[in-house]
Formats: structure tokens, sequence, C-alpha cells
């Protein structure tokens, strides 16, 4: 795929012009910063869901897929 520029549409933030707002999932099992992402993204104009774990992120997935995951790297799953 080639490096594309996006332009954002002020009204819809999150959404590239002519296409539906984005939905990202925060996986983070710190509630401090997954609530510190969430917020930063709804502010951007993202739909957000969230998640403690692996096994929820997967389930919320299923039930909802998102447009993108924001990741803890170092998630404390077992």
């Amino acid at each position: 795929m080639k490096n594309r520029i996006f332009q954002l549409d002020d009204e819809r933030g999150g959404a590239i012009k002519g296409e539906k707002k984005r939905k990202v999932l925060v996986v983070d099992d710190e509630l401090f910063a997954r609530e510190v992402y969430c917020q930063a993204l709804a502010g951007a104009g993202f739909d957000i869901l969230r998640a403690a774990s692996c096994a929820e992120a997967q389930q919320r997935m299923e039930d909802h897929p998102a447009d993108a995951l924001l990741l803890d790297v170092e998630l404390g799953d077992d």
C-alpha cells in the first residue's frame, strides 16, 4: 500500500473526509493509562472501545470490530 496523507474532517474528527468515524480499541490493564489514552482519542473524535485484558479485547473485537487497536505491549495477562 502506498503512503497516503489523510485529511481529517473537522466535524467528524477521527474520520477521513467522506468516510465513517473510526473506532479504536484501547487495551491496557492499568486503568489510569487506559483512560488517558481513551480521553485523548475521544477528544480527537474517535469512537472508543475499552478492554483491560486480552480476553476482554478479543470479546470486544468479536462483538464490535474496531478499525485500530492500541495495545499495552506489557499487558499483565497470564
